[in-house]
């Protein structure tokens, strides 16, 4: 999927109302790439909670509002883009700005998505109507988000210790 049809997707399962755009002040001096920077700032994050993710306190309208989260000195580190009750999403500056969950109850990392970009539609492909909406089999869903998400991002499903694998096992059993 390209950059064009992720912002696509992205705007037409969140409407503008129910995304939020990151001011420029929070994303000057970030490290993430030029094209994730436009992402935050034309396209945004959605504002309700999705699998109870919530980007609200984390993306805020400026720098000094962005949390910087390191769990280790071993440890990957980088910015905090959002959270849930026990866990954090973060993206990775020294790892390509790959988004990768940290979970209190257990130690390590899973990695989520190539990019924040990449995140923010596959969040959008799992709230798409055409797939939350329809009545399927839960088996014939998790397959349907499963190709649609190794077309947006292979990665996301094929990584050791992936977040969305777990995610589909959950769709599959009916929990998601």
């Amino acid at each position: 999927m390209t950059f064009t049809e992720m912002v696509e997707l992205v705007r037409t399962v969140f409407p503008d109302a129910e995304r939020r755009l990151t001011g420029p002040a929070a994303l000057d001096s970030t490290p993430f790439p030029a094209q994730t920077v436009e992402f935050l700032r034309t396209v945004g994050t959605p504002l309700s909670d999705i699998r109870e993710i919530d980007f609200t306190p984390a993306l805020a309208p400026t720098r000094d509002d962005l949390g910087v989260y390191s769990p280790d000195a071993a440890g990957t580190s980088g910015v905090v883009i959002a959270s849930t009750p026990g866990s954090v999403f973060v993206v990775a500056v020294e790892r390509s700005c790959q988004v990768v969950c940290f979970e209190e109850s257990d130690p390590g990392e899973y990695f989520v998505n190539s990019s924040l970009p990449q995140f923010v539609a596959a969040l959008a492909l799992y709230c798409e109507p055409a797939v939350a909406g329809r009545i399927m089999d839960d088996q014939d869903r998790a397959k349907e988000f499963s190709d649609r998400l190794s077309a947006l991002d292979a990665a996301a499903i094929t990584a050791p210790r992936s977040w969305w694998a777990i995610t589909l096992e959950e769709i599959g059993y009916g929990l998601a």
